[in-house]
């Protein structure tokens, strides 16, 4: 039986619908930034937008990440917004990712805020994380949900304020 390395799957790699999910999934999940290109150019025209740009977050390159999201995907939906969110919240980009996020709150669902309290949570603004949930009543039509609330309960953690959570 022969190890399965990321440079052995681009080799035997060859487009189908299904299996580009799986081997990016792969190279983002080993971070083999190189493999995941090489297989990034092979299904530029099929395949899902979505975890190519997650792939590029994934490694590291959240600039390539952003860079696909503008220039390719014409067709940006509430899926492919809230992984971009996640994708700053990853690399360390909070405040970037809140900014991203406001230009989205009205198409927002339960994922989008989820992703924003991440955010706040992993990013120390708790203050933000507050103003956030609150949003979620005023300016749109989400009631929290018990995962709303674990990341209330985390960011306030984080910040040393236990008592509030």
């Amino acid at each position: 039986m022969a190890f399965c390395t990321p440079a052995a799957i681009v080799v035997r790699f060859e487009v189908k619908p299904i299996k580009d999910s799986i081997v990016i999934t792969i190279c983002f999940t080993l971070a083999a930034l190189e493999q995941g290109r090489q297989i990034h150019a092979k299904i530029i025209k099929v395949g899902n937008i979505n975890l190519r740009f997650s792939m590029y977050s994934n490694c590291g390159c959240i600039l390539e990440s952003e860079q696909v999201f503008r220039e390719i995907m014409v067709h940006k939906d509430i899926v492919s917004w809230n992984a971009l969110i996640l994708g700053l919240v990853q690399n360390g980009c909070s405040r970037k990712a809140l900014e991203t996020a406001d230009t989205i709150l009205d198409i927002a669902n339960h994922n989008t805020f989820i992703a924003i309290l991440t955010s706040c949570s992993h990013g120390g603004l708790v203050d933000d994380g507050l103003k956030y949930f609150g949003l979620m009543n005023s300016r749109t039509s989400l009631k929290p949900i018990l995962d709303h609330y674990i990341c209330v309960i985390d960011m306030l953690g984080r910040a040393g304020r236990v008592s509030e959570a």
